[in-house]
C-alpha cells in the first residue's frame, strides 16, 4: 500500500470531534455503588430519554454498518482479508472441498469474485494466507505435504513461485500472521513467540521475539515501511525489519488483551489498534492512543466475539472482521457528521455481578446501536466496590435506592428483590408485559412465579437455566428429592454423580437443586433438611473422591481445576468418568448449546436418555425497573429490547431463551464445530455441535419446567464458609448446621 507522510484535513476533523467527545464524557463522572442519580442524564433532553430535543448537540461520529458477505458462511470459511493497491477489499475463503476463492468488494459496495486472483492459485494447491504490497499479492500457500510462498504482480495472471518447499524445515510453522513488505521480504508471525523474516536471497534472515499467540486468526502485527510492530509482554514491539534491532516498546491501549486485537498501517507512520474498546491511533513514536471508534457504543465490545483481521480503508473507514458463534462478522465503520457525536442521555444497568451477565451486556450494546443518543451504563456492583464483601454493597446500594437514585434497570441476581418490592422501590412491569403474556410470546411457565396475587409483576427473568441429567436409572432417579437422594448415596452400590471437584461444588450444587425444601413458609433454615443436605454433600464426595482442597499437581495438574469453585457449584461436567463407567450420572447444568456436544455423543455411545431433573430451572437475569427512574419510558423500552426475537435468539453462554421466537431460533441454528476431549489413558470422546433432533429435545424442556428455584448467593457463601470444617473433619455435623442457621438468620436480617 503506498502511505504518505502526514494527516488530510478530514481525517484531523474527525479525530477534534471525537477528542471533544471525549471531553464531554469526562465530565461529571464518578462512579456510585448504585449509578447515576435518578434523572442523572447529563444532556437537556425529555424524562424519557433520548428524545428531546438535540438539535444543537454537537455531531459527528463513526457508525457501524454489518456488511454482507458474497458467500454462505455454513459452506465457505474466511480465511484472510487485505486490500488492493486501489483500496478495494479483499477476501479470501476456501469450501468444503479446499477449494480457494477470493472475492472483491467495489466502491459501490457490491461484491464480486475475482476471476483473476483467484485463477492465479496454482491447480492442486491451497492459499492460506495472502498479503499485498503496492506492486504485488504475496501468498502462502499448501500443496499436499508441502508449504511454500508465491507471488503475483498486480495486474498479471501468473504466480511466481518464491520458494522451495522445504523452506518449512526452517522452522515456520502454526502461523497466525502473514505480512509482505515492499521490499520483497516476506514476515511469518507464529504462534509460539517469535516472527520469522524470509528473504527470497537469504531464507530465513531473522528471528524476531513476540509474545505468544493464541490463534491462527490472530494479527496483532504491523508493517509500518521498515518498521515492524508485534505484540510483546508489556506492549508493541517495533522491530527495524532489516537489522532486527528493537526500536521502542509501544504502550497496550487496554491491557495483554490488545494482543488479541489486530494492528493495521495507515497513511504515513500512522498505525491503528482494534480491540474490544474500540479503534485506536498512534503516530511511530507517539506514546498514547487517540480513541476514534468508541467500542462500547458498538459491537466490538460484544461477549464472546474475537477480532481476527482489520484493514484501513481509502476513505478514512475502517473494515472489522470479528468471528461470533464460530461464524465471520465483516464490520464497516463509516464517519457520519450527522450522527450525534456523545449520547445525550445516559440509561445505567445496576447488576451485583454482571461479568457473566453476556445478554445483558449484549442487549445493552445492540439497544445503543439502534439508539445513537442513548448511552447504556452497565455497573457490575463486584468490580465497583472491589474488596468489599457481597452483604456491604448490598447494603450501600440499599441505602441508596431508598433515597430515591439509584440504576434506572436493577439486575436481581442476588440482590434482595423480594425487599425492594416490599419497599416500593419497584416499578409494576405488568402492563410493558402484557403483549408478550397475552400472546404466548414469553413462558408463563417461567415467568408466572413473578406474578403476584393482585397481578403485579416487578421482575422478570431474561435468561433461563435448567439441571439436567443422564445415566444409570437409579441414580438419576434418585434425583427426585434430597431425601431420596440422600438414601441412595448410603445405599449399598451407590456411585457418583460427579467427577473429581471439592466438596464446596457439592454442597452450592445440591444446595441449587433442593432449595426449595430448605426453607420453612416464614423463610428461616430448617434444620433437619439443612442436616441431610450436608450429609449428602459428603456422602457424594466420599464416592467421588471429593476433598476440601486438592494439591495442585493431582492427577497430573488438574488439582486446580478441581479447585475452582462455582457459584451455583456447577463445573464442567466429566464426560470421560462416565464414559468410562468411573460414574453411575452426569448431572450437568448447561449454559449453552455447544455445552451439550459431548453430553450427546457419550448418550449416543451408552444409551442414556437426557431427562430433566424435578422439571427444576433457576430464572436468570431477571430484569427490574426502579420506580423512581426519570428515564423510565427508556428503561421499558429496554427491558421489552431485551425480550425481543433478536437479543433472545442469540446464545451468548449464559443460559437459554425465555420467549419461544427464541427458542425457535435456537432450534435452527446450526453449527459446522467438532468438540473432542481425552484422558492420559488413551480414552478420547468427540462430538458435532447437537444435532436438530438433539436441539429439539433439549429446548422442548423449556415448556414444562415449573419449579422455580432462586437462591441467594450470600446464603450459599455462607453455608459453604461454616460447613468447611465439617468436610474437612475438625467440626461435627449439629455444630456446622448450627453454625450455619445462625449466620443465615442474622444476615436476613441486616438485609431485609
Amino acid at each position: 500500500m503506498d502511505r504518505k507522510k502526514g494527516m488530510t484535513a478530514r481525517k484531523a476533523a474527525a479525530w477534534l470531534l471525537i477528542l471533544a467527545a471525549v471531553t464531554v464524557m469526562a465530565a461529571g463522572c464518578g462512579p456510585k455503588p448504585g449509578g447515576a442519580e435518578a434523572g442523572g442524564a447529563d444532556a437537556p433532553t425529555a424524562d424519557n430519554g433520548g428524545t428531546g430535543d438535540n438539535s444543537d448537540v454537537p455531531r459527528g461520529r463513526y457508525v457501524e454498518q454489518e456488511l454482507a458477505f458474497p458467500f454462505d458462511p455454513s459452506t465457505e470459511m474466511m480465511e484472510a482479508m487485505m486490500l488492493s493497491p486501489e483500496g478495494d477489499l479483499l477476501v479470501l475463503t476456501y469450501n468444503q472441498e479446499m477449494e480457494n476463492r477470493i472475492y472483491r468488494m467495489e466502491d459501490t459496495g457490491e461484491w464480486n469474485m475475482d476471476e483473476a486472483l483467484t485463477a492465479s492459485i496454482p491447480e492442486g494447491s491451497m492459499l492460506l494466507k495472502m498479503n499485498g504490497t503496492k506492486d504485488a499479492a504475496y501468498y502462502y500457500l499448501t500443496q499436499g505435504e508441502e508449504r511454500y510462498i508465491g507471488k503475483m504482480a498486480w495486474g498479471s495472471q501468473k504466480m511466481e513461485r518464491l520458494a522451495d518447499p522445504a523452506f518449512e524445515k526452517d522452522g515456520i510453522y502454526n502461523i497466525s500472521d502473514f505480512l509482505a513488505a515492499d521490499s520483497g521480504a516476506v514476515l511469518f508471525s507464529l504462534m509460539d513467540g517469535k516472527t520469522v523474516v524470509w528473504k527470497p536471497e537469504d531464507g530465513v534472515s531473522l528471528q524476531l521475539y513476540q509474545k505468544n499467540r493464541n490463534s491462527t486468526l490472530n494479527t496483532s502485527s504491523t508493517l509500518v515501511g521498515d518498521t515492524y510492530i508485534t505484540a510483546g509482554d508489556l506492549g508493541f514491539l517495533a522491530y527495524d525489519m532489516e537489522t532486527g534491532k528493537e526500536l521502542e516498546t509501544i504502550p497496550y491501549q487496554t491491557g495483554d488483551s490488545d494482543a488479541e486485537g489486530s494492528l493495521a498501517a495507515g497513511e504515513g507512520d500512522d498505525i491503528y489498534l482494534c480491540n474490544a474498546a474500540g479503534i485506536h491511533h498512534m503516530a511511530l513514536g507517539g506514546t498514547m492512543w487517540e480513541t476514534i471508534v468508541d467500542g462500547s457504543l458498538n459491537s466490538l465490545s460484544l461477549p464472546g466475539i474475537r477480532i481476527s483481521k482489520m484493514c484501513v480503508g481509502k476513505n478514512n473507514d475502517f473494515f472489522v472482521w470479528y468471528e461470533k458463534d464460530e461464524n465471520p462478522v465483516l464490520a464497516h465503520y463509516v464517519y457520519d457528521p450527522d450522527t450525534i457525536s456523545v449520547p445525550t442521555s445516559t440509561l445505567t444497568v445496576y447488576g451485583l455481578d454482571l461479568s457473566e451477565k453476556y445478554l445483558i451486556r449484549q442487549g445493552a450494546i445492540r439497544f445503543q446501536m439502534e439508539n445513537p443518543d442513548i448511552r447504556v451504563e452497565v455497573i457490575d456492583g463486584r468490580k465497583q466496590m472491589e474488596g468489599m464483601m457481597d452483604a456491604d454493597i448490598i447494603r450501600s446500594l440499599n441505602e441508596e435506592l431508598l433515597t430515591g437514585a439509584g440504576a434506572d434497570v436493577l439486575v436481581l441476581d442476588g440482590l434482595p428483590g423480594k425487599s425492594y418490592i416490599e419497599k416500593g422501590i419497584l416499578e409494576d412491569m405488568s402492563e410493558l408485559l402484557a403483549p408478550f403474556t397475552e400472546s404466548g410470546e414469553i413462558y408463563r411457565n417461567l415467568t408466572g412465579h413473578f406474578r403476584r396475587s393482585d397481578g403485579s409483576v416487578y421482575e422478570v427473568p431474561v435468561r433461563v437455566l435448567f439441571p439436567v441429567v443422564y445415566g444409570e436409572a437409579g441414580a438419576t432417579a434418585s434425583l427426585s428429592s434430597l431425601q431420596a437422594y440422600l438414601e441412595y448415596q448410603e445405599s449399598p452400590g451407590a456411585g457418583s454423580i460427579s467427577g473429581k471437584t471439592v466438596y464446596e461444588n457439592i454442597l452450592r450444587r445440591l444446595a441449587f437443586l433442593y432449595d426449595q425444601e430448605l426453607w420453612d413458609d416464614d423463610g428461616k433454615l430448617k434444620e433437619e433438611e439443612l442436616t441431610d443436605l450436608l450429609e449428602a454433600a459428603m456422602r457424594t464426595g466420599e464416592h467421588s473422591g471429593a476433598r476440601v482442597l486438592y494439591p495442585e499437581d493431582e492427577d497430573n495438574g488438574a488439582g486446580k481445576r478441581y479447585n475452582l469453585v462455582a457459584e451455583n457449584g456447577f463445573t464442567t461436567p466429566d464426560h470421560l468418568g462416565i464414559m468410562a463407567g468411573d460414574n453411575q450420572a452426569s448431572l450437568e447444568l448447561p449454559r449453552e448449546m455447544a455445552e451439550m456436544s459431548l453430553s450427546f455423543a457419550v448418550m449416543r455411545e451408552k444409551g442414556y436418555p437426557l431427562q430433566s431433573v424435578n422439571h427444576t430451572f433457576y430464572p436468570e437475569e431477571r430484569v427490574a425497573i426502579n420506580r423512581n427512574s426519570r428515564q423510565k419510558e427508556t428503561a421499558e423500552r429496554f427491558v421489552t429490547f431485551l425480550l425481543s426475537e433478536q437479543i433472545q435468539g442469540e446464545d451468548v453462554e449464559d443460559g437459554f431463551p425465555v420467549t419461544r421466537a427464541g427458542v425457535e431460533r435456537w432450534k435452527q441454528r446450526q453449527i459446522v464445530m467438532s468438540y473432542g476431549t481425552g484422558s492420559w489413558d488413551g480414552l478420547m470422546i468427540y462430538g458435532d455441535y447437537p444435532t436438530e433432533s438433539e436441539r429439539k429435545l433439549l429446548l422442548d424442556m423449556i415448556p414444562d419446567l415449573n419449579n422455580p428455584v432462586v437462591p441467594d448467593p450470600t446464603v450459599l457463601s455462607i453455608m459453604a464458609e461454616e460447613s468447611e470444617g465439617y468436610f474437612s473433619g475438625t467440626q461435627d455435623l449439629p455444630a456446622a448446621v448450627k453454625a450455619i442457621i445462625s449466620k443465615v438468620t442474622l444476615y436476613r436480617a441486616e438485609t431485609e
